[in-house]
């Protein structure tokens, strides 16, 4: 008897002491700072950033946020803050968000890169490696150093993203991911991830074709550019088993700029459902 009355007041007492630590003021969000990380997830001076790039601007996303300051640091959700944050800045990729205690929150954050463009209905998508919408401005606006996406029908004519994937032109706002409910650029999800394997990157690529070659069967065109190397990358079949015969297209690339470098100046490299891979020269 004397053990359970033991156990039950040290049981109270361990609760009465967490109530105590979570609402102590002690322990209250009074500041939240951000810091920017490069690719190799080195903290850099917001001065090096593109978009923000100043104090000002860093306001700015502390303040789109709305956070419950005051409140205890125990008690923040910060999977909302997170979500909140990105919504609101479309540039922003907050990689993590750590309480320090005893009263700050630090968010650890990189700044999204345009990477690919898509024009479509007279509009000008501007994506990054996510396929997130960075913007979306006027298809005379100039997009310099940026891969195009193309879109082919079965007549191998350019058509509408949205005409070809029978979607509303208002159903992708600024913020939203491209492959949201798009099972074609969902194969291409991990393209990101794939490429940082190689020693070849997105600079080397000047445009993507996706080519309707017949109903569920959609080639994927890789255009390199002809600075660097000239060769034409084409997956069969994006649809089945896009991983895989990505990795394999990009290691047989890597093999001819070792070992035949003198043929990536031209030619086309083929990888099929079979995961063969075959050169066909110019």
């Amino acid at each position: 008897m004397k053990k359970k009355r033991f156990i039950i007041i040290l049981s109270l007492s361990f609760l009465l002491i967490i109530i105590f630590i979570i609402s102590s003021p002690l322990f209250t969000l009074k500041s939240v700072d951000v810091v920017f990380l490069d690719e190799n997830n080195n903290i850099i001076q917001i001065k090096n950033n593109k978009v923000f790039n100043s104090n000002e601007k860093i306001e700015n996303i502390l303040l789109s946020a709305n956070f419950k300051y005051g409140s205890s640091l125990f008690l923040l959700n910060k999977d909302n803050y997170k979500n909140n944050i990105e919504n609101k800045n479309a540039y922003l990729k907050i990689i993590d968000v750590q309480s320090v205690f005893p009263n700050k929150l630090l968010l650890k954050a990189k700044e999204r890169k345009s990477l690919f463009y898509i024009s479509s209905n007279e509009k000008c998508f501007v994506l990054d490696e996510d396929f997130r919408i960075l913007e979306i401005i006027n298809t005379n606006d100039k997009m310099d150093n940026l891969i195009e996406i193309v879109i082919k029908d079965k007549n191998n004519n350019i058509v509408s993203f949205f005409n070809f994937f029978a979607i509303s032109d208002k159903a992708f706002e600024i913020g939203q991911y491209l492959n949201e409910n798009n099972n074609v650029f969902k194969r291409l999800n991990n393209l990101n991830r794939i490429i940082k394997n190689f020693t070849i990157n997105f600079k080397d690529f000047v445009k993507f074709e996706i080519c309707e070659i017949k109903e569920s069967k959609i080639n994927l065109n890789i255009y390199t550019s002809t600075k660097n190397l000239g060769v034409l990358l084409t997956l069969e079949n994006l649809i089945e088993n896009p991983d895989n015969k990505l990795i394999k297209l990009f290691n047989a690339l890597e093999t001819l700029l070792k070992k035949e470098k003198i043929k990536t100046s031209y030619g086309i490299l083929k990888i099929n459902d079979s995961l063969n891979c075959t050169w066909h020269n110019l």
